[in-house]
C-alpha cells in the first residue's frame, strides 16, 4: 500500500512538472486600442451586426448576404493586417444627401495572426555561451523585451526550472552559484501565443584554480638550470580563458608553455600568476621566489697521512686516507661520488 501511494505521489509530480512548461490558456479574441483601431484573430470568424445606436446594449440585426451566402455568417479575413468593410456612396449626417463626387464609407479592421517575438537581456554582465548554455559571472537582472508589429503585446510569461509560468512584471534577479532552466513566451492582444523558447542560464562566481608543475632540480625553492616550471589550470563551469604571468616584474604575458631555467640568470628571481575562466573571474595572484643555481660545487681533496712529492708524483703510505671536501655557493652538496683506476662510481661518505 505505501508503494502504490509513493507512486501515485510521484506520478502527480510528473504531471505537474509536465503541465508546468506548457504555455497558459490564451484565448482569441477582438481588441481595440486606446486609438480605436479594431484588431481580429485573423483565424477567427466574423458576424456582421447593424445597429441603430452606438449603445453596445440596443436591439442589433444580424447583416445577412443574399449573393455571397456561402462566405458570409461567419465571414473571414483574407489579408494580414488592413482590411476594410465598404458602403458606396457617403451621406451627410445632417442634411442626408449623397456627397459629390461619390465616396465609399470605409470601416477599418485589422486581422493579426503573428505572435509576438521576445529576446532577452543581461544588462550590463558579461557572458559568455558555451554548449547553449549562457554563463555570468556573477548576479543578473534579466529583462524581456517583446515586439508585436500589429495588436501589440499584451503580457510576457516565464518559468523557472519547471516552476508554473508566472507573467514577467519587470526585471527578474539571480543571484545564487548554479544553473537555471528559464522558458518564456508573449501573447498578443489578439491571443497569438509565441511558441515558448529556453534559456539555460548558470551563474558563475568560483575563480579557477592554477598549480604549478616543477620538473628538475628542486631543492627549497633552489633550481639548477635543468629544471622548468609549468602552470597548470582547471575550471568546472564556464571553463579557462587564460593563464597569465609575470616573471621578475617584465609584465604580464599570456602563458603557452613551461619557463625553463637555463634560460634565466644566476640568482634570485620572482614569479607571478592566475588564471582567468570564461565567465570573467579572476584567480588570486600567486606570488612564488626562486633562486636559480648554475654554479656547480668546487671539490678539495687531501691525502691525510704522511706523503711525499717526486717526479711530479705524490706518493704515500699504505695507512694514507684521500678526503675530499666540497663547497657549494647556494643550494649546498647533496651528494659526493668518486672513482679509483676508472672503476665504477661510489659513493663518498668518509675517507678512502
Amino acid at each position: 500500500m505505501k508503494l502504490s501511494i509513493l507512486f501515485l505521489l510521484v506520478l502527480i509530480f510528473q504531471v505537474q512538472g509536465i503541465l508546468a512548461q506548457d504555455p497558459l490558456k490564451h484565448p482569441k479574441k477582438i481588441y481595440v486600442s486606446p486609438q480605436g483601431r479594431i484588431f481580429v484573430q485573423k483565424s477567427l470568424p466574423l458576424y456582421l451586426r447593424l445597429a441603430t445606436s452606438p449603445n453596445e446594449n440596443g436591439p442589433s440585426t444580424l447583416l445577412k448576404s443574399e449573393i455571397t451566402t456561402k462566405y458570409s455568417n461567419p465571414m473571414y479575413l483574407d489579408t494580414e493586417g488592413y482590411n476594410t468593410f465598404r458602403s458606396p456612396s457617403q451621406v451627410d449626417t445632417v442634411t442626408k444627401i449623397a456627397k459629390y463626387p461619390a465616396e465609399d464609407i470605409v470601416f477599418e479592421v485589422y486581422a493579426d495572426s503573428r505572435p509576438p517575438k521576445t529576446s532577452v537581456k543581461f544588462g550590463n554582465a558579461k557572458t559568455y555561451l558555451k554548449k547553449e548554455k549562457t554563463f555570468i559571472k556573477g548576479n543578473v537582472n534579466l529583462t524581456f523585451h517583446t515586439l508585436d508589429e500589429m495588436s501589440g503585446v499584451e503580457a510576457t510569461y516565464y518559468s523557472v526550472n519547471g516552476e508554473n509560468f508566472k507573467i514577467v512584471t519587470g526585471e527578474i534577479g539571480f543571484s545564487e552559484e548554479k544553473e537555471y532552466l528559464i522558458k518564456f513566451y508573449s501573447v498578443d492582444n489578439v491571443g497569438n501565443v509565441e511558441e515558448i523558447k529556453s534559456l539555460i542560464l548558470v551563474i558563475d562566481k568560483t575563480s579557477p584554480k592554477t598549480s604549478m608543475l616543477i620538473k628538475g632540480d628542486n631543492y627549497e625553492k633552489i633550481f639548477s638550470a635543468r629544471t622548468s616550471v609549468g602552470l597548470v589550470s582547471e575550471d568546472f563551469s564556464s571553463g579557462l580563458a587564460r593563464i597569465v604571468y609575470d616573471l621578475d616584474e617584465q609584465g604580464v604575458r599570456p602563458y603557452k608553455s613551461p619557463l625553463y631555467a637555463s634560460f634565466l640568470s644566476q640568482g634570485d628571481h620572482k614569479l607571478v600568476y592566475y588564471a582567468e575562466d570564461n565567465a570573467g573571474n579572476i584567480e588570486e595572484q600567486h606570488v612564488f621566489d626562486f633562486y636559480v643555481d648554475k654554479t656547480p660545487p668546487t671539490l678539495v681533496q687531501e691525502v691525510v697521512g704522511k706523503t711525499f712529492f717526486a717526479n711530479g708524483k705524490e706518493f704515500s703510505s699504505g695507512r694514507a686516507q684521500l678526503k675530499i671536501t666540497t663547497f657549494d655557493n647556494k643550494a649546498g652538496v647533496k651528494e659526493v661520488y668518486y672513482s679509483i683506476n676508472k672503476q665504477e662510481y661510489m659513493l663518498y661518505d668518509k675517507p678512502v
